[in-house]
């Protein structure tokens, strides 16, 4: 050993021993070392518990074995269970532990343990809960806990059979409860109802795979829901083997044991929940007939009256058959659908329709696959054709010219020819305009819909030929005639367009007056790199839409919805008789949409045949991902495909609710036209010879006779199907913004991909359920105030005696409002009782269980407000935390409805832009990819969730801090946390790659307020429930959240995971130790409240609650910072000096280098002096800046 004078950080010299070789680094840290030895305190050696936790040691394991063993050979009955003082014990904890009983009897916990077991023979998800609390009890090595559930199952086990004397009551109940409640129970209630319509139900929407599925379970349901019921038997059974196994009570797990229970569970009883709703079905739709077919035979008749006609005129007149042979052959030239249909023509009438061109495979020549055309055949084209033909003669039909490009004669597109036509039409009888050209389109039996397909085929084969050709720019220059007929037309109500699309058209025809190719195609397309990150964008919204719970939460939604329209329309309809002005009704109107839901073979004939006839608008309505598609201004990419395959289930929901909202407003719009047409009947009269009856405006007798088309393609017809289009839509929260303000909101948040999306993923739905919450609210009944106050004399006292749609609409929406103070005194009223949680968006279980409602739109708003109602009338303070306004944003807008992810992002982002500190922006950035990276694993989370339930060992369950100061890091940890095994697979790339890369594992969460190892509950209820079931809270969360103290109170965490840890489990011992106790004693308990001043019970426990919190996390923060001294990274002085600007940083490690060594990495500093440095520097820094 040798002797070395080695100077220290501060100047002075010291005299340490080292080798003969020792390096100046090795006497460096010598140095250190002893300082840090004089400079220590006494602290804990590892303030952090070690993973493997000493053996939670029971004193009463030993008389429990032996009370098992006792309880196997003894004839034990209920009764004398019932006075087992071991087992009421064991019973009681079991329930307050696992059952999450506040306070419950002893005897009253021996039943609900019965009650437990066996449904944890029958059901799933109970199993796979009892599999989740043995494994986290083996991990924590609770042996009293353990052996609690040793006994009670060997409790449940030696009691007598249901049947047999001396049995536990109410066994049939509990095991019918416990099936019932099993999701592998719920496919037989879900499955589509049988017979033909509902098979076309299944899959129209088709080319979905999981609707090939749906196909297969229409075809065979009985099959299926065997099926189902088998694969949850042998999930139940693979849970109650792994939980028995866990504690010991069982050996191994016995394959052979889990077929079995898989051919037992698909048993007769599988099929109960199926023959129950085929039966309900049945009588539902016993009445209905078959719709679709009677409308199809009706609609084939006058088609082929429509062709016969149309055969005539061309037989008799060549200039006739001329124009239908041009306009035939134009149509040929845009698509190839229409030059297959071209040759079905000429076959069918050789010699009536010579000139022609056609080809049967001009799809199969594209390279194209052929789409699903529902109700375009050759018959329909025919009369299309027959329509075209009439109404371009009247302009001298279609004109030829000489291509500017290639030189050839060519016809000019049919657009140009019918806005001719109509200026023709308009100009000799401006007045009966609509009336002619709705008679002609009547006579040839077709829909200004299929009259806007030929336009919209003409202007995508327009902007096809020139991308393809190598003169877009005179291309275009020769279309501006062209883009100028078409928006002409567009202007025009017949044709139907919507605000979008008038608004493109229009764009387009502005950019070809200019000769402005680029904008003529639109830079938005897929063609280019912005386009295609937007197809990303939209890729990675449609994604986090595709959990199996999503789906569960938007049904719940869709029913709640169902349940407030049929209450809407009671009071409307009832407000309307008080003032005289009911309209008449042909078809059922209060409960117009509930029928349309539970009689599925109306409500999809009505889809059918309205697709048949409006395709357009069908387009619109059942559009996919409507939402989603936002993100591209409403174009699919090739990615959109798989979003759809990811959807499927979404999609099937969303229809089903679109299609009973469709039927249900069509009735109504109906009801209205009748109303109408009795109050005009001189007119109705005139034009189709008689007055006007019911049937004539009942949907189920217009369909059968087939004048769907004939009804809804008048003016007034176009406009009720728009209005019941645009309710429809509105009902699931996908109507196009109203307003130019949210117009402008969804566009600023699609403008730049990934980054407003980031905070409002789905503002299409936002604007909707923002206008939903206020119609639905007492604000909107004050609106209409003086309409209910005027009673009889409403109609004359807001209008001096004129009834108008104005008047009608203000009793719908003062009825709107009316039903939302009824749900807001019901959500009053629940926050009042006893199934409330403590937060204002939580119910609570008979058991005591907690489980988050806030996904639950549109319950949230109600619960929100009738929280804050509830407080004032229990005189609590209202605004009690800053949090109130984030809930507040929360509740109001459905933050959570979708995906829950906008405001979490969003409150990230601004407390790293108001922390002012530099290094965070680059955490706020690796925070955006993170989380943008994550979105995309959101499809396997149902996986995941399913493998936490049901296989996973105790490490994938508990819960884990995936922040990090380092980017790789944080961005690996965010991307696999929805993985199946995503923490073995982090363990594994930390063991192969960690040193190469940086990479660390996710540590444990480390709560401030609890000890206890935080763990996620059953997972997979979020999919099967659509809601995530809590941890229990120890009495002093409980006691945060009953004062309204926010949980940073006690600590804000850092989202540094190594400082977080250290602070919090030194904090959480604070609150064992100190904080649980004051909270049970008499001081704080038994205060006395002080009305003189204002202040109740509450408010004092309050401020004394936050007073100790002050002081004894104060002291445990002291104790963590020594701590921190002594372990690996000094993670807390090392924070502490990150945060410090980076001159301060850079000047304090210059000091540091010139006074000891730069060692090689950062770990290996000693952050207390650098922090002391940079203490230092800043001190210098602003006395030579001031």
């Amino acid at each position: 050993m040798a002797t070395y004078n080695v100077k220290g950080p501060d100047g002075t010299m010291y005299t340490v021993e080292g080798p003969n070789d020792a390096t100046d680094e090795e006497l460096i840290n010598s140095v250190l070392r002893r300082l840090e030895t004089e400079k220590r305190i006494d602290v804990p050696d590892n303030p952090i518990p070690d993973p493997n936790k000493a053996m939670m040691q029971d004193e009463d394991a030993f008389v429990k074995m032996q009370e098992i063993d006792n309880l196997k050979q003894e004839d034990i009955t209920y009764d004398a269970l019932k006075q087992n003082d071991l087992v009421k014990q064991a019973a009681t904890r079991f329930a307050n532990k696992h059952l999450k009983y506040e306070n419950i009897d002893p005897e009253d916990s021996i039943d609900e343990v019965i009650e437990h077991f066996r449904k944890f023979d029958v059901n799933e998800m109970v199993a796979a809960s009892d599999y989740g609390y043995v494994s986290g009890l083996v991990a924590d090595k609770k042996e009293q806990d353990i052996n609690d559930y040793k006994l009670l199952y060997g409790a449940y086990e030696a009691l007598p059979n249901f049947y047999q004397e001396g049995s536990a009551p109410n066994a049939l109940g509990d095991y019918l409860e416990g099936l019932l409640k099993a999701p592998s129970t719920y496919i037989g209630v879900f499955l589509p109802a049988t017979g033909k319509v509902a098979g076309q139900a299944a899959v129209q929407t088709s080319k979905l795979a999981l609707n090939k599925l749906l196909g297969a379970a229409v075809r065979n349901p009985i099959k299926t829901a065997i099926i189902a019921e088998g694969i949850g038997g042998a999930a139940q059974d693979v849970a109650a083997q792994k939980t028995l196994t866990e504690v010991d009570i069982q050996d191994e797990y016995s394959v052979g044991q889990t077929a079995v229970a898989a051919a037992i569970s698909a048993a007769p009883v599988a099929l109960v929940p199926f023959f129950v709703k085929k039966k309900t079905v049945s009588y539902i739709e016993k009445n209905t007939g078959n719709i679709v077919e009677q409308s199809v035979d009706a609609i084939k008749k006058r088609t082929d009256e429509v062709n016969k006609s149309v055969d005539k005129v061309l037989s008799e007149s060549d200039s006739t058959r001329s124009v239908f042979v041009d306009t035939a052959n134009v149509l040929a030239g845009t698509n190839p659908k229409y030059a297959a249909l071209n040759a079905e023509l000429v076959q069918k009438g050789k010699n009536t329709l010579k000139g022609i061109t056609g080809n049967i495979n001009a799809y199969k020549d594209a390279g194209i696959e052929e789409p699903l055309e529902l109700g375009l055949n050759v018959d329909k084209y025919k009369n299309i054709l027959g329509g075209l033909t009439e109404l371009l003669s009247k302009g001298g039909g279609l004109r030829t010219f000489k291509d500017e490009v290639t030189g050839k004669i060519k016809k000019e597109r049919i657009t140009e020819g019918l806005a001719r036509t109509v200026r023709t039409m308009k100009a000799d009888a401006p007045r009966q305009f609509d009336e002619n050209f709705s008679k002609l389109l009547s006579k040839y039996d077709i829909t200004t819909d299929d009259i806007a397909n030929i336009f919209m085929s003409e202007v995508s084969d327009a902007a096809r030929l020139m991308q393809a050709s190598g003169q877009a720019k005179k291309d275009l220059t020769a279309l501006q005639g062209f883009t100028n007929d078409l928006n002409e037309l567009a202007t025009f109500d017949l044709f139907g367009f919507d605000v979008e699309t008038r608004k493109a058209i229009e764009k387009a025809n502005k950019a070809a007056q200019k000769s402005d190719v680029r904008e003529y195609l639109d830079k938005g397309s897929f063609g280019d790199l912005s386009g295609k990150i937007r197809a990303v964008d939209q890729a990675r919204l449609a994604f986090m839409t595709s959990q199996v719970g999503t789906t569960v939460r938007n049904t719940v939604s869709g029913y709640a919805r169902i349940s407030f329209d049929v209450l809407t329309r009671s009071l409307d309809n009832g407000i309307q008789k008080v003032t005289g002005k009911a309209p008449l009704k042909a078809n059922n109107d209060i409960f117009s949409i509930f029928y349309g839901l539970a009689n599925r073979k109306e409500s999809e004939a009505v889809r059918e045949i309205f697709q048949m006839g409006f395709g357009k608008e069908a387009s619109k309505l059942f559009r996919e991902l409507m939402d989603v598609t936002d993100a591209t201004n409403g174009k699919v990419s090739r990615l959109h495909g798989v979003s759809r395959q990811l959807n499927a289930l979404n999609t099937i929901s969303d229809n089903m609710f679109k299609s009973a909202a469709l039927t249900g407003n069509l009735k109504r719009q109906l009801n209205v036209l009748y109303t109408k047409s009795v109050n005009e009947s001189d007119a109705y009269a005139k034009k189709f010879g008689r007055p006007p009856e019911a049937k004539d405006f009942n949907l189920i007798e217009i369909m059968k006779d087939g004048r769907f088309n004939d009804v809804f393609g008048t003016k007034d017809g176009k406009k009720a199907l728009k209005q019941a289009v645009e309710e429809s839509l509105y009902f699931t929260y996908q109507r196009s913004p109203q307003n130019s303000l949210s117009r402008a909101f969804t566009q600023m948040v699609h403008s730049v991909p990934f980054v407003g999306t980031q905070f409002v993923p789905f503002p299409r739905f936002m604007m909707n359920a923002m206008r939903y919450t206020y119609e639905y609210s007492p604000l909107n009944m004050g609106m209409y105030s003086d309409i209910l106050e005027a009673g009889i004399d409403a109609t004359k006292r807001v209008t001096g005696g004129s009834p108008n749609d104005e008047v009608v609409k203000s009793y719908e929406q003062a009825a709107k409002g009316l039903v939302g103070m009824a749900a807001l005194s019901g959500a009053t009223a629940f926050r009042m009782s006893e199934f409330a949680g403590d937060n204002w968006y939580e119910g609570r279980t008979d058991s005591g269980a907690k489980y988050d409602l806030r996904p639950m739109f549109p319950a949230a708003p109600f619960l929100f407000f009738g929280d804050l109602i509830a407080r004032k009338l229990k005189n609590e303070p209202i605004f009690e935390n800053k949090k109130i306004f984030q809930d507040a944003i929360q509740a109001l807008t459905g933050a959570q409805f979708r995906a829950g992810m906008g405001l979490r992002v969003l409150e990230s982002a601004v407390e790293e832009f108001s922390s002012g500190e530099p290094a965070r922006a680059e955490k706020m950035a690796a925070e955006f990819a993170a989380n943008t990276l994550s979105t995309f694993t959101i499809p396997a989370t149902v996986f995941q969730d399913t493998y936490n339930t049901f296989l996973a060992p105790d490490d994938e369950r508990i819960l884990r801090d995936n922040n990090s100061d380092s980017m790789l890091t944080l961005i690996i940890n965010k991307s696999l946390a929805r993985i199946p095994a995503n923490y073995a697979l982090e363990k594994y790339i930390e063991k192969t790659l960690g040193d190469k890369i940086g990479y660390k594992a996710p540590k444990e969460f480390q709560s401030a307020t609890t000890e206890e190892t935080i763990r996620r509950i059953t997972p997979l209820s979020r999919q099967t429930q659509g809601i995530l079931y809590r941890q229990k809270a120890n009495k002093f969360e409980a006691e945060l959240t009953r004062l309204k103290i926010i949980p940073s109170t006690v600590y804000k965490r850092t989202r540094n995971p190594d400082v977080d840890a250290l602070y919090s489990v030194l904090i959480s011992q604070a609150v064992t130790d100190n904080l649980l106790p004051y909270i049970e004693s008499d001081e704080y308990k038994n205060i006395k409240s002080y009305d003189k001043e204002g202040l109740s019970k509450k408010d004092l426990q309050r401020k004394m609650l936050k007073d100790k919190i002050t002081e004894f996390t104060a002291d445990a923060k002291k104790t963590a910072v020594k701590a921190s001294v002594t372990t690996i990274g000094q993670p807390i002085q090392r924070n502490k000096f990150e945060r410090y600007d980076s001159t301060i940083q850079t000047l304090a490690f210059d000091k540091y280098h010139k006074s000891l060594f730069k060692p090689k990495d950062l770990d290996k500093y000693n952050y207390e002096i650098l922090l002391n440095l940079a203490k230092e520097a800043e001190s210098k820094f602003s006395r030579t800046q001031f």
